[in-house]
């Protein structure tokens, strides 16, 4: 009981030092009052993309392509959490990387992706620790994108069971002594925690992103389409049962090959498309999305056997635009945030920003 006593002015003033530090990248958002009730704020949609690679250096076409569709909002990933394998404590890695010529947007919101073996076996007071830590590293990163609007902060973790507790402690250690007032702190949400929030648990945060991808069985090679299946979304998704706190959306626009060898997935391989499997002299295609490696070959630096097989996946628009029918639904005409997944120059040109206005008009034209 001494020592706690001992250690709480240093805590109080730890936390006190932190809030200061933080709020100096966060003033435009104090302007924001994003802590008003929602159901004072006009009922509209905002598009918004999410930044995952470890460098920002956002291109002039990247820069374009979010002035077209009137987006000024990016969540980007500031660094992931997860065990040191020399101290198995949970570590910071990936930390952002800012590109001195990048595009900054007006509005930022400072992602943590968290694995979960990095919240277990961890004690209370290693908790509010880690919460302390990571609060202090996203304030560190803030600094170089000058006085850009930081309106929110976005944990993404996709807890189990074993780790709820741990998750949700730092979650509210977060809320509680560290995120200023008029700041949200929001947490990812998947499909089956969508579903079942009694046996899951439901975070303690101010929002939630609905995160529709990912849902399909990416390891059976039976599986047709895992980023966005719809039929198994359908039996996630019950208008009648609205999701206890505030839901944001994440649609998917990425695409990848999923590498088989002997029956078995081994790899996913980012990007692939069927342009780059064209070559009949090393791949037969099996349909239209399933092709066979015929002899062993190099493919964008990985090395390919004779007999591996592809299944190729992606977001098709026409998918995307079903979603979207299936969720008007499910989402009130409340306003949200619809967040594509990822920016990224092959996406930017797949998909014109025109497609992606209409996805967020067939969502404000909703019954």
């Amino acid at each position: 009981m001494q020592k706690k006593h001992n250690a709480y002015p240093i805590k109080k003033f730890l936390k006190l030092l932190f809030k200061l530090h933080f709020c100096c990248f966060c003033l435009s958002a104090c302007h924001d009052t994003p802590s008003k009730k929602l159901d004072e704020l006009p009922s509209e949609v905002t598009p918004a993309y999410y930044h995952w690679q470890t460098i920002l250096a956002l291109s002039e076409t990247e820069k374009q392509h979010l002035g077209s569709l009137h987006s000024s909002k990016l969540y980007i990933k500031f660094f992931d959490i997860d065990i040191n394998t020399a101290s198995t404590e949970p570590f910071p890695l990936a930390r952002l990387q800012l590109d001195s010529n990048s595009f900054i947007p007006d509005t930022i919101i400072p992602t943590v992706f968290i694995t979960n073996r990095s919240l277990l076996n961890l004690e209370p007071a290693q908790v509010e620790q880690l919460a302390q830590r990571l609060f202090k590293l996203i304030g560190d990163l803030a600094k170089p994108l000058g006085p850009v609007s930081m309106p929110e902060v976005q944990i993404d973790c996709d807890w189990s069971q074993q780790t709820r507790n741990n998750y949700f402690l730092l979650l509210k250690t977060l809320r509680e002594q560290h995120l200023p007032a008029d700041q949200f702190l929001s947490a990812t949400i998947r499909l089956h925690q969508l579903k079942y929030p009694d046996q899951t648990g439901i975070p303690p945060v101010d929002r939630g992103m609905l995160m529709f991808y990912n849902m399909g069985e990416v390891t059976q090679w039976q599986e047709q389409n895992s980023i966005l299946n719809l039929e198994i979304a359908a039996q996630y998704i019950r208008p009648a049962s609205p999701y206890p706190i505030p839901l944001d959306l994440a649609l998917p626009l990425f695409r990848w090959g999923v590498l088989f060898r002997g029956g078995k997935m081994i790899k996913l391989i980012n990007e692939l498309g069927s342009e780059q499997l064209r070559d009949t002299t090393r791949f037969r295609a099996i349909d239209n999305s399933h092709f066979q490696v015929t002899r062993s070959t190099y493919l964008d630096g990985y090395y390919l056997y004779k007999g591996d097989q592809f299944r190729l996946e992606e977001s098709k628009l026409s998918d995307l635009q079903e979603a979207v029918e299936m969720l008007s639904r499910y989402f009130p005409r409340k306003s949200f945030t619809l967040a594509y997944y990822h920016l990224d120059m092959p996406i930017v040109k797949r998909f014109s920003h025109t497609a992606l206005s209409d996805l967020v008009e067939q969502f404000e034209t909703r019954e």
